[in-house]
């Protein structure tokens, strides 16, 4: 699954930018879907990455634990599981 649409809160993060991740946390908030990553390699490894969609059609709880990639295209992250 690729989601792109929406996905906030990418200061610091050049474009081109890839990150592995590995979600620790989720909610449904008024306006979407929160996602609380972890960096898992790199030079970032064990920074935190928020994350929120606006329309995500999935349980939270089904994302927690999951790895996925962070790739920042035009500004925005894309969160791929």
């Amino acid at each position: 699954m690729t989601t792109s649409d929406g996905w906030a809160e990418t200061s610091g993060y050049p474009d081109g930018t890839v990150l592995d991740v590995v979600i620790v946390d989720a909610e449904v908030v008024e306006d979407g879907c929160a996602i609380e990553t972890v960096v898992a390699t790199g030079d970032r490894k064990g920074e935190l990455l928020s994350l929120r969609s606006p329309g995500l059609d999935l349980d939270p709880l089904d994302l927690l634990g999951l790895a996925g990639t962070v790739t920042i295209v035009d500004g925005q992250p894309r969160l791929a599981l």
